[in-house]
């Protein structure tokens, strides 16, 4: 713990390993460093926690292994309308100006690059993007792998009440993944408006 000295500021750090230590104050803030190495329980406590003062939450960190897909699905939908009110921003690595001093023009950075796509041509640049410029791998195992939140999620599907609703259900597997989906036809478009 660190109290600042003429502001009163309080900075402390916890571990998320057990998510309810999270839960015991309502700070103004809290940074998640190396967010893809915690589970998406604890960022929800982190989430919930800033949300009654109207607090900010800095979500960080790379997305090379993470520890489950949730940050980068975040990072994926936080350039669109979001349950979290997220904006995103990656970083790519060549903007550490220490470690590549010429940006994307460094020799060791495009050295780098180089070695990924050579030695994998096929999802060579899905590393690189994932790796140094902050982008997201494509999910595989989805249905429709090229589905994008900005692109797909429109406020134009909401539920219309003089249209008649269907119900679909996806019982993917037990115990817990499955689907229902609630669907509107309108102008030959089959629209989900809630899940």
């Amino acid at each position: 713990e660190m109290v600042f000295r003429d502001s009163g500021l309080v900075v402390k750090t916890l571990a998320s390993d057990d998510v309810t230590t999270l839960a015991r104050e309502a700070p103004d803030g809290i940074v998640m460093c190396e967010a893809g190495r915690q589970s998406f329980d604890a960022f929800e406590y982190c989430f919930r926690r800033v949300v009654p003062h109207q607090g900010w939450l800095l979500v960080a960190g790379t997305l090379e292994g993470s520890y489950s897909r949730w940050f980068a699905d975040l990072a994926r939908d936080s350039d669109g309308d979001n349950p979290y009110g997220a904006v995103g921003v990656p970083l790519p690595s060549y903007a550490n100006r220490a470690i590549y001093p010429k940006g994307v023009q460094d020799p060791k950075f495009r050295a780098a690059v180089k070695a990924i796509l050579d030695a994998n041509p096929v999802d060579g640049q899905e590393e690189v993007n994932e790796r140094f410029l902050g982008v997201p791998r494509t999910t595989k195992d989805l249905v429709f792998s090229d589905f994008a939140r900005k692109v797909h999620v429109k406020g134009y599907a909401e539920y219309d009440p003089a249209r008649e609703v269907h119900l679909a259900v996806d019982p993917g597997y037990w115990p817990s993944a499955y689907a229902v989906l609630f669907l509107q036809e309108a102008g030959g478009q089959i629209r989900q408006f809630a899940e």
